[in-house]
This record gives structure tokens, C-alpha cells and sequence, in this order.
């Protein structure tokens, strides 16, 4: 089977029998029809392994992974190993995507000779589903990869809305156990890309599934956004990167004052990995403070003194000015 030109759409199932159908429809519409649709059931323990059965017997393009519940990793590594395309895209099973997203998306991967392109979304978590446009714009990976960081914007770095060469796809791309996933592989998918192109048409739809684990309570797992965020500091040092320290330092510090705030420091758990997060960044300290300047520069310097009582005083200084905001209105309310 010549492949060259097959696409592979990864569809990750897992109690989404509410969505599916409408997302499955929405990808065997596609104007674009050399592709197959690989939806991995990820054991979910509802009816959707026999909607998937279903749809596979309508769809000689639709294949179907039963396994045990791993997880999104899991379940999207899963079918990269099980994918045959050249080219590779994400769709979660609670979303959806307009009629020429793939035909548009493979347009700009094959004119450009680019290994990534990506679109704009409607976002269904705010009123009228807004979208925030990307802009229309061919550059290398780096470029893209500071870009992203200076316009610190989570389109960017998630899985979805994006058309992958297969050489970005590893089969195990994604890390298996941990939550932000989309974090933790954002940098290696950017920075081996020779060329990305980004497209300003929404043709995206997110949706937001209020029972997935983003939307659960905040835990200790979410520190798994922090630890992304540090690998990606690892990988930038030991390249010597230095356009893109400041803004690692300002989504590190910003990580810090979220966490702190909303993780419990009377647990022992959340102390330790605080103060291992903490040794960690103050290895790089003397290497990359003199290229930041500012709030940058002074965080640095305060966490190599003293590292808990600043990231403990980040979360109160928080905690303390949402209080006065509360209250305020609560004022003006009477």
C-alpha cells in the first residue's frame, strides 16, 4: 500500500458515548478521503467500544483498538503504533472538525514541504465559541517554537488542530501516567520540525467534556504541568537557546504562583516535589540570569536564596490579592 500520501486520524475513546458519533461523522465527511480513522478504545467501560465496532462495519477506512484503560498517552500512542499514514492527526472524541480540515491542513504540509501545520479553533468554552486566529505564517520550527512561547497561547501547544509528519510521531510521543500531556512533547515536536505552517481558519472544534480529568479537582497531579514546563527548560539550556529563556522563567514562575496556591502545603507530597522543582531550576540560575531582566531576574535570584519561602509567598501574595478582589465586590454589591 503506497502510503505516501495516507493520512492517519488518532481518535482516543474513552466515555465519550455522547459525543462520538457526532465526531466519527465529522471525520468520514472529510473532503480529504486518503486516510484512516483509528479509534482506540482505552477500555472505556460504557457503550462506546460497540459504537466503535459499529462504525468500523459502516467504514472499511475505520479501524478499531480495543485495550485495557491506560489513559490519553496511552490510548494515542496506541494508535500511532497502529497507524500506516505518512502524515498523522489527533481528533478528541468529544470534538470535532469542519468538512476541509484535512484537505486544508495536507495542502499546507505538501506546497510548503513543512513537517507540521496547524489551524485556528472555535473554542466552546466561551460564549458565541470565540477564536483567537493564528496568523497565516510559513517559518522554521524554532521560530514557531518561540513565537508560541512569547504569545504564550495553548493553541499552540496542544495535540489536536494540528497535521503531523510521521517523523514527529513517535511511538511512544506522548508520556504515559501524567496529565498535560500535550505539554511535555509540545518542544520536541516544534523543534524538529524543519518547517511549520500555521493557518489562520478555524476549523476546529473544541469542545469541553466537564466529566474529562482537566476538569477535575486540582491535585498533585497537576504538577505534571510544572515538570513539563522544566523539561522544556532542560532541553533549551542544553541548546543554548537563549531567545527563549525569559520566556520559560515567566511561565515557570507563573506555574509556581498557581500551584502554590492551590496545592496544600501541609502535605508532605506536594512540600517535596515543590523543593525538588525548586533545586531544580536553581541549577540553571547562574547560566541563564544574566539574559533576563525585571520580575524575570528578581525571581531567580530570590529562589536561589531561598527557594520554599518565595514559592510559598508567590501563592499567598495570590491568595491575598484574590481575597481583596472578592471583597471588593462583595462591596460594591450592597
Amino acid at each position: 500500500m503506497d502510503s505516501s500520501n495516507l493520512i492517519s486520524v488518532i481518535v482516543p475513546v474513552y466515555k465519550v458515548a455522547q459525543y462520538l458519533d457526532r465526531c466519527v461523522v465529522s471525520i468520514i465527511r472529510q473532503t480529504y478521503t486518503r486516510m484512516e480513522i483509528i479509534l482506540v478504545d482505552d477500555g472505556s467501560p460504557d457503550e462506546c467500544p460497540v459504537m466503535c465496532d459499529n462504525w468500523a462495519s459502516k467504514d472499511c477506512r475505520i479501524h478499531v483498538v480495543h485495550k485495557p484503560n491506560g489513559g490519553l498517552s496511552s490510548a494515542r500512542n496506541a494508535g500511532i503504533r497502529h497507524s500506516h499514514g505518512a502524515y498523522i492527526a489527533f481528533v478528541d472524541a468529544d470534538d470535532w472538525i469542519e468538512p476541509d480540515y484535512l484537505e486544508t491542513l495536507y495542502q499546507l504540509v505538501t506546497q510548503h514541504h513543512a513537517d507540521l501545520a496547524l489551524c485556528s479553533i472555535y473554542d466552546y468554552r466561551h460564549p458565541e465559541h470565540m477564536v483567537k486566529p493564528l496568523p497565516n505564517r510559513t517559518c522554521s520550527g524554532h521560530d514557531f517554537f518561540v513565537e508560541a512561547l512569547q504569545q504564550d497561547d495553548w493553541h499552540y501547544i496542544v495535540a489536536w488542530n494540528k497535521l503531523y509528519a510521521r517523523k514527529l510521531c513517535p511511538t511512544n510521543m506522548f508520556p504515559e501516567g501524567k496529565i498535560h500531556e500535550d505539554e511535555f512533547v509540545f518542544h520536541l515536536t516544534a523543534l524538529h520540525a524543519d518547517t511549520v505552517v500555521t493557518s489562520s481558519r478555524p476549523l476546529y472544534h473544541y469542545m469541553v467534556n466537564e466529566s474529562g480529568i482537566m476538569h477535575a479537582d486540582y491535585s498533585i497531579r497537576n504538577l505534571d504541568r510544572l515538570e513539563a514546563t522544566f523539561n522544556r527548560l532542560d532541553y533549551i539550556v542544553q541548546h543554548h537557546d537563549r531567545d527563549c529563556y525569559s520566556h520559560i522563567v515567566r511561565q515557570i514562575r507563573r506555574e509556581f504562583i498557581v500551584d502554590s496556591t492551590n496545592l496544600p502545603w501541609h502535605n508532605a507530597e506536594v512540600r517535596h516535589r515543590l523543593r525538588d522543582f525548586a533545586k531544580r531550576y536553581n541549577v540553571y540560575g547562574n547560566t541563564i540570569i544574566p539574559y533576563l531582566s525585571g520580575e524575570s531576574a528578581r525571581f531567580t535570584a530570590a529562589i536561589g536564596k531561598r527557594p520554599m519561602l518565595t514559592i510559598y509567598w508567590l501563592g499567598l501574595h495570590r491568595k491575598t490579592r484574590m481575597l481583596i478582589r472578592r471583597t471588593a465586590k462583595k462591596l460594591l454589591r450592597r
